[in-house]
């Protein structure tokens, strides 16, 4: 189904030079890149992801995994009481 998306003069203007040279629909060019952009921070997401999980279990490797549970949880308490008390009564 197709959708709209509104572009200033100057930026549409780019998109049909554009899609001039490269003898496609300004509308099909638009698709095409922003798919390609779209993808290409998914990448950059899962890359950035991937590098964390990894420092995390460079980080972690000498621990014993019962203590990590245990300080995770016991921080998780911390944040929810922090919070409760930060709320106002209704």
């Amino acid at each position: 189904m197709p959708r709209t998306i509104h572009l200033s003069d100057t930026v549409f203007a780019m998109l049909a030079r554009a899609a001039s040279q490269r003898k496609v629909s300004p509308s099909a060019l638009a698709e095409k890149l922003i798919a390609e952009q779209i993808d290409t921070e998914r990448e950059a997401w899962h890359t950035a992801m991937e590098k964390l999980l990894a420092r995390v279990h460079e980080r972690t490797a000498g621990m014993d995994p019962h203590q990590i549970e245990a300080e995770i949880t016991a921080a998780a308490a911390e944040v929810k009481a922090d919070r409760r008390g930060s709320r106002r009564p209704r």
